[in-house]
């Protein structure tokens, strides 16, 4: 068997269908919608942690980009702030990581997925960052297929973000944001809001 179907193999797995109007990122992403059937977030970190091409590509592209030093390019002028407080937040974002390990975890989270969750604490002024865990991640849709609330639930925490003035919301004013790769599909449908996974090219 070829490499290129081992590494298929792991992304493959059938049977999935749809059973609420709620469900959770894997299943809409996975695809419950059949654009993009039988893959699903767990498949892919299956292949991360067991498919050796796939980790050590991952993690070279990751380590190449944290070679690069951060910095804020200043508005019309052709010059570069590396003191900004932002940076500062980049470099201690929260008490359990340093600011290469989240970093690390933002672009391999990216590269994995195509799509990016950012917990960002503080009104105004963010104080802390964290990327939440794509697995624990579920959706809400609005009759016109539009996400309405976002609900982050794990062993340790669940937090509900409702989407209030152009953003995702929680009860403490915290917001989450969702950066995603492209999707060929409309954004009204509830596939067509997520990146595609890039590991589905396989």
């Amino acid at each position: 068997m070829s490499i290129i179907k081992t590494v298929k193999n792991l992304f493959t797995k059938s049977g999935y269908s749809p059973s609420s109007s709620s469900y959770g990122f894997c299943k809409i992403t996975g695809l419950s919608y059949g654009c993009y059937d039988g893959i699903n977030i767990e498949s892919i970190i299956k292949s991360y942690i067991t498919c050796s091409p796939v980790y050590d590509a991952t993690n070279r592209i990751t380590e190449s980009i944290l070679d690069i030093p951060s910095s804020l390019k200043e508005k019309d002028k052709q010059v570069f702030n590396y003191t900004h407080p932002f940076l500062e937040l980049l470099n201690n974002p929260n008490p359990y990581q340093d600011g290469d390990e989240f970093m690390e975890e933002v672009y391999n989270s990216y590269l994995m997925f195509n799509n990016l969750f950012i917990h960002i604490s503080g009104k105004g002024k963010p104080v802390e960052l964290l990327v939440l865990k794509q697995q624990n991640i579920s959706f809400q849709f609005d009759i016109k297929g539009y996400p309405s609330e976002i609900t982050y639930s794990s062993n340790s925490a669940q937090r509900s973000y409702k989407f209030e003035n152009g953003g995702f919301f929680d009860r403490m004013g915290s917001e989450l944001i969702h950066l995603r790769g492209y999707n060929p599909l409309n954004e009204n449908s509830t596939t067509g809001y997520f990146g595609v996974y890039r590991l589905t090219t396989f």
